[in-house]
Order: structure tokens, then C-alpha cells, then sequence
């Protein structure tokens, strides 16, 4: 099993962000944070990253809305809002199938139908993507099956799948892969 790396208290004081106290943390917990970071880490890399939230900062609670990480991003003049799920396959695949069904229901009532300079509150954000990181492509494209009936096609670029690295995307109902950017 790799290291694990967490800032202390003054390491937080001093770079930002939150502490975490990683002591009484199970292995299952520790892999899916691994795996959350590395996904971030491979965008900031391969994108600016404009916003970055994790944890309790990233969800919209009220909605159902519990992202690993809640992420804008930007290309050139392209920027993309993503919801970031960290999927290590620990998860049911009942509880997996809410999740996207949350997503669903969540673009629908809130991001369809707004007048152009209309803006998510808290997000700040006109639209969003979900992209789901899991340990294998394997398992991204497993994924992308099982949430196929929930997403409609018009929406099914929305939905992305992938491992890391992350290259092209998995889409549900959709023959080529697209990059991160692509939406």
C-alpha cells in the first residue's frame, strides 16, 4: 500500500486549505482519498484549476449533492465545472445508481430552463459535469454501463468515466471517447 501524505496543523496555517487528521482513518477511506487526489492532481496538471472544493464544502446537502470534490476548471477560454466521484468500487451498486440519479434530478431542477445570466448560488456555475474516477478502465467503462439508463442521451456527455490517468472519457451511449474539456 502507498504513503499517505497529509499537511499538519502549521502546514495548513502556512499553504492553505483544511486539516485532516488521518489516525483513526480505515484503509477503505485512505484508498478512496488516494484516489480522489491523484484524480486532482492529473487535472491540475493538465488544466488550470480555478476552484477547488472537497468534503462537507463541496456538497449542496439539501439536495443529496455529496461530491468528493467540486472542481472548476479552464482550458484556454474553455472552463468546465466538474463534480468530482472517487469510485473504488467499495460502494454498492444501488448507492452508486442514487448517486447519479441525484445528479439527474439535481441538473433538472435547477440548471435546466434558467434565464441566460442565471447562476447556481452557491456554485456560482450555469452548468456542471459529473466525472466519475475509478481504479481501472474496467471499471469506468462497468460504470458508465450501469448508469447508462439514468442519463439521458442529451445530456450523456455530462457524464464522464475514466481512471487515472485520466485521457479520454467514457460516455454512456457514446462509441468515442471525449476529453475532459470536451463537454
Amino acid at each position: 500500500m502507498p504513503y499517505v501524505y497529509a499537511l499538519s496543523r502549521k502546514g495548513v496555517q502556512q499553504l492553505g486549505g483544511k486539516f485532516h487528521d488521518l489516525s483513526d482513518k480505515s484503509v477503505y477511506f485512505l484508498a478512496h482519498e488516494r484516489l480522489a487526489n491523484e484524480a486532482l492532481v492529473e487535472i491540475a496538471t493538465q488544466y488550470e484549476v480555478e476552484l477547488h472544493m472537497q468534503g462537507r464544502e463541496a456538497w449542496d446537502s439539501s439536495e443529496g449533492i455529496r461530491p468528493d470534490k467540486f472542481l472548476v476548471i479552464r482550458s484556454g477560454e474553455r472552463r468546465r465545472a466538474v463534480f468530482l466521484e472517487a469510485e473504488t468500487g467499495k460502494n454498492k451498486t444501488k448507492e452508486y445508481l442514487k448517486k447519479i440519479a441525484a445528479y439527474v434530478q439535481y441538473r433538472q431542477t435547477h440548471f435546466i430552463g434558467k434565464p441566460e445570466t442565471w447562476k447556481h448560488p452557491k456554485y456560482a456555475i450555469k452548468s456542471f459535469s459529473v466525472l466519475t474516477i475509478t481504479p481501472s478502465e474496467k471499471e469506468a467503462t462497468e460504470l458508465a454501463l450501469l448508469a447508462a439508463p439514468l442519463i439521458s442521451k442529451a445530456y450523456s456527455r455530462l457524464f464522464l468515466f475514466s481512471a487515472v490517468p485520466i485521457g479520454a472519457c467514457i460516455v454512456a451511449h457514446a462509441a468515442r471517447r471525449y476529453s475532459l474539456m470536451e463537454g
